[in-house]
Order: structure tokens, then C-alpha cells, then sequence
């Protein structure tokens, strides 16, 4: 059995909401697929960042760096053979044009924490989407 819960304070982002759904819906899909048992967090931190972090089986240090190549699918990917390798390089290229960073950091058995940092580093027109439930 998988626990979910939601850590830390209101937070708002400055984008477009179909496109930050679709990024959040792919980080959280990947956790929960690659997670049988434990904790899966997501966490807002600094009033700009949201970190996703799991108990699953981890992603191995070999893959890290190719992890958002489009069709790359890593040592997880072809061993559950569900995986596109398209999903994580739809997002680092969707944060890319919106002006926002990923970050991930995984250990092989023990887990992955994935940083999304929504600080804008370009301008751009947004919305304003809250993500305390509220829209």
C-alpha cells in the first residue's frame, strides 16, 4: 500500500495550467508506477519549488544522465516494459520554454526525489494557478 500526502504551505505558479498539470500529472504517474510499497511525498518548498519524492525502486546512476532524452527509457523502463521515453522528455521540455529547472536524484532500492523549481528564469505571460486546491 502507497501513503500520499501534500507537505508544506500554500504555493502559487505563474503559468499556463494545462501545461503544468501535464507536468505534475508525469512525475507523480512515474512515482506511483515505479513505487509498490513505501511513502510517496509531494512537498512545496521556498515558496517556488515542488518536490515529488519516493520510496520506489530508484533509478539507477547510468540512467541519470540520460533520463530526459527523448525515447530514452533507462534500465526501469525496459525491465517493466510501459515505458515510451517520451513522458519525462514531454516535461524538461515543457519547464525548459516556460523558464522553469527539473532536477532528480535517485538511489538504486531506496528512492527518487524529483525538484521542479518554478522561479522564473524568463519572462513570459502566465496565469496564476494555486495549488492549495483552489484555482
Amino acid at each position: 500500500e502507497i501513503a500520499q500526502c501534500l507537505v508544506g504551505s500554500e504555493m502559487c505558479i505563474r503559468d499556463s495550467p494545462k501545461w503544468i498539470q501535464f507536468v505534475l500529472e508525469q512525475i507523480i504517474f512515474n512515482a506511483i508506477k515505479y513505487t509498490s510499497q513505501g511513502c510517496i511525498q509531494v512537498i512545496f518548498e521556498n515558496h517556488h519549488q515542488i518536490v515529488i519524492k519516493d520510496t520506489g525502486i530508484g533509478i539507477a546512476a547510468s540512467d541519470l544522465p540520460r533520463l530526459f532524452d527523448k525515447g530514452y527509457t533507462g534500465l526501469n523502463g525496459r525491465l517493466e516494459n510501459n515505458s515510451s521515453g517520451l513522458g519525462l522528455f514531454m516535461v524538461k521540455e515543457i519547464l525548459s520554454e516556460l523558464g522553469h529547472d527539473i532536477k532528480v536524484a535517485s538511489v538504486v532500492g531506496k528512492g527518487t526525489k524529483v525538484t521542479i523549481d518554478f522561479k522564473q528564469t524568463k519572462t513570459q505571460s502566465y496565469e496564476t494557478v494555486r495549488l492549495n486546491g483552489e484555482v
